[in-house]
């Protein structure tokens, strides 16, 4: 669709990160030429501060299996000038070296046109499993539902409330009744130049969800109502206003 253009043209080429600049020159992959499809799964672990409750970014865990046309060859003489490599069985495994701290990025490619990246993950159990596939029926199903769409991803949800950031949502039965979703799923569906986005979410107890859908449709009343005066809208803090 037009979308992706018009996502694009927000990107000033003058901006481009010099790393991924070089990776593009050597490796001769642009993702946004090249990629067809991309699989990502990530684990934060840390949502704040250890001391003094300031936010800080989360410490994640990335694993990223991609498809498109690839160069093997002028992948594999890029990350050996740039890293290390090792060997696990008939696949080859790089450590890309990085100029800033953090976890280990180790690349493998899978098949001529699929390669997996991933940060603080080895990936070992991932070649294995790409070579003897193990489903997961409860994770098959929540897919299932949502991978006719173009986009979608499949999360499991533990304290959303903290996680979410919102103080508003940090105390009281709202809290509760977030903190009982268990898992998140989100489709996405582009159309032209809008997407369609539709999102699910499983509680633990049907009585948790029915508050939640009940708090949520007074929310939403609450919020209309308060940004539907102009006046009312321009002295509320910007932030409450955004959020509404």
């Amino acid at each position: 669709s037009s979308l992706g253009p018009t996502l694009a043209s927000f990107s000033d080429p003058r901006n481009l990160d010099p790393d991924y600049a070089k990776f593009i020159r050597e490796t001769g992959f642009d993702y946004a030429r090249d990629l067809d499809h991309l699989a990502l799964a990530a684990w934060p672990h840390s949502m704040a501060a250890a001391t003094g409750g300031a936010p800080q970014p989360p410490n994640i865990t990335l694993l990223a299996i991609a498809q498109g046309r690839f160069d093997r060859a002028k992948i594999a003489a890029y990350v050996q000038r740039n890293g290390s490599v090792s060997h696990h069985g008939a696949n080859d495994v790089y450590d890309i070296s990085s100029g800033t701290t953090g976890p280990q990025i180790l690349l493998t490619l899978l098949a001529n046109d699929r390669i997996a990246i991933s940060q603080g993950v080895p990936l070992d159990p991932v070649i294995a499993a790409a070579n003897h596939p193990v489903a997961n029926p409860d994770l098959a199903k929540r897919i299932s539902r949502v991978a006719g769409s173009a986009i979608f991803a499949v999360a499991r949800a533990s304290d959303l409330a903290t996680a979410s950031g919102i103080p508003e949502l940090q105390t009281g039965p709202i809290r509760k009744s977030i903190n009982s979703i268990q898992t998140l799923t989100l489709s996405g569906q582009p159309e032209a130049n809008k997407v369609t986005i539709s999102a699910e979410s499983q509680c633990d107890s049907l009585t948790h969800a029915v508050q939640l859908v009940l708090t949520l449709q007074g929310l939403r009343f609450l919020g209309q109502a308060a940004i539907a005066d102009a006046k009312h809208k321009n002295q509320m803090d910007s932030a409450d206003a955004a959020t509404l």
